[in-house]
């Protein structure tokens, strides 16, 4: 009887810390759309969970590790470098906490009750050494659910790797603690793996602190954009009222110069005063921030001879918030551009741009002319700058920000366009 309520407990509980690190890959990867992705990952935390983890014994570790990343490489559709992260955050934890509360457990059984426990008690020092475990991977959970929660974290390439080598320092640390110490002295690795945990917790929050920067800056530079935007619209008003208020005297002055026959002279001069009335600042939308935005960009593809064509249906609030908003024109854009520039005929470079927020969904096209082939590879897209490690983060951008919000995005090209599309549902319209 004992033994079956033991299993029950045992099975429990490991199942319960197993489900927590499947809501936080949940959060942070992208499943495959079929069911099997589910159960496969499920099974595999299962199996990494139920076997006991003991001084000089690393198998059963390193065979649940493999089987793991099996797992989670095949279930989810997200960058690898980004599945072999999440894995090695977690997976270190998962070893410290299991080897502690076991060796506590066995330790309690040694020293404090001399190995003379009835099996009752032995089932009740077990349980409280699986509890203690259960209750500190909720509080691993809600120390880490920052950098698992936000699927809007994006770093350059070069940070990933990074990531893995410090999880992966502490994983092979704390294994290789395990493998050499003996029964005797297990408790002398209990620094090593409260260690182990809080420096892969604090990676967690490091990341998040540098997302958050990162988050912060753009916002700035944003609200950069439309301070710049408020001030050229407000001296393009300026000017027109003054324009406005002298109209009488160039009236007067354009009079004379027809009534002179002076035709030719009053021509030149009513142009170079229509000229004055244009305004550099164009209204494409009515969400002010973005408006900002696609006026800046339109200016710098105009310098660049590039015909633009933006048909922009947009209000104050579309359910996607200002930053991602902007980072999805501007990194389009600004890759539009870069591949027009790269057509030898200014008049061959165009950019045509078409979004609106119609039938419950945001949809958002872009197509430019190219003449460079696309650099692609594993669907990933590369930039053809030197600097690679400092640019081509602009579509990674905005597929992160597309899979924020649930949505899709589509990219096609022929040898002389390159196209983006995107749609993203939007509760509420």
């Amino acid at each position: 009887m004992l033994f079956y309520l033991e299993f029950s407990i045992n099975f429990l509980i490991a199942l319960s810390c197993a489900y927590i690190v499947y809501l936080l890959l949940k959060k942070r990867l992208n499943f495959r759309p079929y069911i099997w992705s589910r159960i496969l990952v499920i099974l595999a935390l299962c199996f990494s969970f139920g076997p006991r983890i003991y001084s000089e014994e690393v198998t059963g570790t390193l065979s649940t590790l493999v089987l793991l990343l099996l797992a989670v490489f095949l279930a989810y559709t997200d960058d690898a470098l980004v599945k072999l992260s999440s894995v090695l955050l977690l997976y270190p934890i998962h070893a410290a906490l299991s080897y502690l509360t076991e060796d506590l457990g066995f330790l309690c059984w040694l020293y404090v009750f001399h190995g003379n426990m009835t099996p009752g008690g032995e089932l009740a020092l077990h349980t409280g050494t699986m509890v203690l475990r259960l209750l500190s991977w909720i509080l691993v959970y809600r120390l880490a659910q920052g950098f698992f929660s936000d699927k809007s974290l994006l770093f350059p390439r070069k940070m990933w790797p990074m990531i893995d080598l410090i999880c992966l320092t502490t994983f092979f640390g704390i294994i290789t603690l395990i493998y050499q110490v003996d029964t005797d002295h297990s408790y002398t690795i209990y620094p090593a793996c409260a260690a182990c945990i809080l420096a892969n917790i604090g990676i967690c929050r490091l990341c998040v602190y540098i997302a958050q920067s990162t988050r912060d800056a753009m916002e700035a530079e944003l609200l950069k954009s439309q301070k710049a935007y408020y001030e050229e619209l407000g001296a393009s008003q300026a000017e027109t009222r003054h324009l406005k208020h002298d109209m009488k005297n160039h009236l007067a002055v354009a009079r004379t110069l027809l009534k002179n026959g002076q035709t030719h002279h009053a021509q030149a001069y009513l142009a170079d005063l229509s000229g004055q009335l244009h305004s550099e600042t164009l209204v494409f939308c009515q969400h002010p921030v973005l408006n900002a935005v696609l006026n800046a960009k339109y200016q710098l593809a105009r310098s660049v001879e590039i015909q633009c064509e933006f048909h922009v249906e947009a209000g104050q609030d579309m359910g996607i918030d200002d930053v991602s908003l902007c980072a999805l024109a501007a990194n389009t854009l600004d890759n539009a551009i870069e591949a027009c520039q790269g057509v030898p005929e200014p008049a061959q470079r165009r950019i045509l741009l078409k979004s609106r927020c119609a039938d419950g969904h945001f949809s958002y096209w872009i197509e430019n002319s190219k003449a460079m082939p696309v650099s692609e590879s594993g669907g990933k897209f590369w930039t053809r700058k030197k600097e690679k490690d400092a640019h081509g983060f602009g579509l990674r951008s905005v597929e992160t920000m597309v899979r924020r919000y649930d949505g899709v995005m589509d990219i096609s090209w022929d040898k002389a366009t390159f196209s983006v599309t995107v749609l993203i549902p939007i509760a509420g319209l």
